[in-house]
């Protein structure tokens, strides 16, 4: 059975953060999606569900930093 896509991101995801730590990681996905909100290819609902996203992101890492 091949691997389903979303595994690859999962153990892509999973290494960054063993590497780097998971508030680097979370920082990393948050400007992952803050870059793409800003693709002018994107639809303005697209880029602004994006955009929504990176910034609940930028709460969990400010979450993490106060454990």
């Amino acid at each position: 059975m091949p691997e389903e896509p979303y595994e690859r991101y999962i153990a892509a995801f999973r290494t960054l953060i063993e590497n780097h730590g998971s508030q680097n990681a979370i920082y990393a996905l948050e400007q992952a999606f803050r870059l793409e909100s800003e693709d002018p290819s994107h639809t303005a609902s697209e880029n602004k569900t994006l955009c929504a996203i990176a910034d609940e992101l930028e709460k969990l890492y400010y979450g993490i930093e106060k454990l």
